[in-house]
């Protein structure tokens, strides 16, 4: 049985209060803790040791490598936090019943663009650090390391899936915007 147009909208506008608000948390929240780790040094130690697997050697080679460590593994960061930004004014926008927009179209694809880069950039970076958290070994004893996994693949199929739909979603309101001009 369908829902009634007021409680289908009704159900988008609660749905996307929530998650207005779930998306701007999160986003505070991975900002803050980074913040919290780059400032502690006991936090960064123990985040680089138990996320990096960086061994007690390399915890001693120095500060310029575990710092350059630290901020190689913050770039995937950015195009989440992009994501984040997108996804809660897109969300807001829903909240204020503003669905068949551009704006949203453009947000939509921008939040599939960040996915697209997440995967992209997790890729490079995770290369980058299985050198650096070897870099304390010496010459012919570093590591590269290379993975390309399902779910990397998977999240630049949905993140170009985004993509797609978000063009699709621009284009239909700017035809219907047309539309409502010759009437």
């Amino acid at each position: 049985m369908a829902l009634p147009e007021d409680a289908r909208i009704r159900r988008i506008r609660t749905v996307s209060t929530v998650m207005s608000w779930f998306t701007l948390f999160g986003g505070l929240l991975i900002v803050a803790a980074i913040l919290v780790i780059t400032i502690n040094t006991e936090y960064l130690t123990a985040t680089l040791r138990n996320e990096l697997q960086v061994d007690e050697a390399m915890l001693a080679s120095g500060r310029l490598v575990l710092t350059l460590t630290w901020l190689v593994a913050l770039i995937p960061l950015v195009p989440m936090i992009w994501g984040f930004y997108n996804a809660w004014i897109l969300f807001r926008g829903f909240r204020s019943a503003e669905f068949f927009t551009p704006q949203s179209g453009r947000r939509l694809r921008n939040i599939g663009w960040s996915v697209v880069l997440l995967v992209a950039v997790g890729f490079v970076t995770d290369a980058a650090l299985s050198v650096l958290t070897t870099w304390h070994r010496g010459a012919g004893q570093r590591e590269l390391a290379i993975g390309l996994e399902g779910t990397d693949i998977l999240g630049i199929v949905v993140g170009m899936l985004l993509v797609v739909v978000g063009w699709l979603l621009a284009e239909a309101a700017l035809i219907d915007d047309e539309n409502k001009q010759f009437v």
